[in-house]
């Protein structure tokens, strides 16, 4: 029973440690793909978006590199357990603004009503990221109680 009990521990210790790993290599991924022109699926809506959401003031090109770094540090951070205090609260807000092509361009993230396009599957997919950085939040927060406003 005690062997089964550690083994418990152990599990639900590397599972998040797993899953923080596994957000943070997605956020390195996508991020890097966005340092080369047309490697992106997401290149074309990141910047319309980006253009919408800063009116125009800041060039696409501009914005889109910044989205880029932004994605590897967080990336980078994450793997290395770098700043989380900082970075997890930094990559949820970044994560609820992947879902605003949602509101400017619905034709293009919905065929129908609730059928999404595969662009909208891709945005979609976030909801995964978001919850895991939600569990890598309570759980810094459960290990880490005085850092955590309640």
């Amino acid at each position: 029973m005690e062997l089964i009990h550690k083994g418990k521990i152990l599990l639900a210790k590397g599972s998040v440690v797993f899953v923080r790993i596994a957000i943070g290599t997605v956020f390195l991924w996508f991020g890097i793909l966005k340092f080369f022109p047309n490697t992106s699926p997401a290149e074309i809506i990141a910047q319309r978006t980006m253009d919408k959401l800063t009116l125009g003031v800041v060039p696409s090109e501009v914005n889109y590199l910044v989205l880029a770094i932004i994605e590897t540090t967080f990336g980078l951070f994450l793997i290395g357990n770098i700043f989380q205090k900082m970075i997890v609260p930094l990559a949820l807000g970044h994560l609820v603004m992947t879902f605003s092509p949602m509101l400017l361009f619905p034709s293009e993230i919905f065929s129908e009503i609730f059928i999404p396009t595969l662009l909208g599957q891709y945005i979609i997919k976030n909801l995964v990221l978001f919850s895991g950085l939600l569990l890598i939040n309570q759980k810094f927060c459960y290990t880490n109680e005085k850092t955590c406003v309640s």
